[in-house]
């Protein structure tokens, strides 16, 4: 059975530091509490972070050759 994905995450807030932070605050809610995140939504949680740019050069982590990411859509895969 597929479980509707239930994560809200804010693609407004653009740094790693402002995701994290949101994520932090977020996980924190009474839901998650209750029911906590499957490996599925910490992996997308965690990849939500990473891509956020960091805030002094501007790169995201597969930019700034960091770590390895993968793109769903490999257009987005920029050097």
């Amino acid at each position: 059975m597929n479980k509707k994905n239930r994560l809200k995450l804010d693609f407004t807030l653009q740094t790693n530091e402002q995701r994290s932070e949101f994520a932090n605050k977020y996980l924190n809610q009474e839901q998650f509490q209750k029911h906590p995140p499957t490996e599925e939504e910490l992996e997308t949680i965690a990849n939500y972070i990473l891509w956020g740019k960091d805030p002094q050069t501007g790169l995201n982590s597969k930019q700034s050759k960091d770590i390895q990411l993968e793109s769903r859509n490999k257009t987005w895969d920029c050097v």
